[in-house]
């Protein structure tokens, strides 16, 4: 779980424990939510064809995703991940949380397989002993 994340980078910085301000914690998922599905637009380029690439004014998330229907795993879910992209980049005061980042890491997780650019994930796991 990506939970963890706040937890980890306070250690890092020397800040013991769960102590965490509220807004960093807002601005590291939502920076976090805007470049997985970045990348995630990035990998459908390379999914499509480049002799069959649309005009330029059809090069966009929302179009690779239309493009790329018959092949993704749940293209509704890519919509909804572009979507809440969208919201988080050019709305004030909107932020991504921890879950909402973790669901749309599996999402893009599930995408990525589904076209063969990934295989599955690893678990790791972390010790400070």
């Amino acid at each position: 779980m990506v939970r963890r994340a706040p937890s980890y980078l306070a250690s890092l910085a020397g800040v013991p424990g769960e102590i965490w301000h509220p807004a960093l914690d807002g601005i590291l998922s939502s920076l976090f939510y805007v470049n997985l599905v970045s990348f995630l637009d990035e990998t459908f380029k390379f999914a499509i064809p480049e002799k069959t690439f649309p005009p330029p004014d059809k090069d966009d998330l929302f179009n690779r995703i239309e493009r790329l229907k018959s092949l993704l795993a749940d293209p509704h879910k890519c919509h909804t991940l572009r979507i809440r992209r969208n919201e988080i980049s050019h709305q004030t005061r909107v932020y991504a949380n921890w879950q909402e980042l973790d669901e749309a890491i599996n999402v893009v997780e599930a995408e990525l397989q589904r076209l063969g650019y990934a295989g599955e994930r690893p678990v790791l796991i972390y010790s400070w002993d």
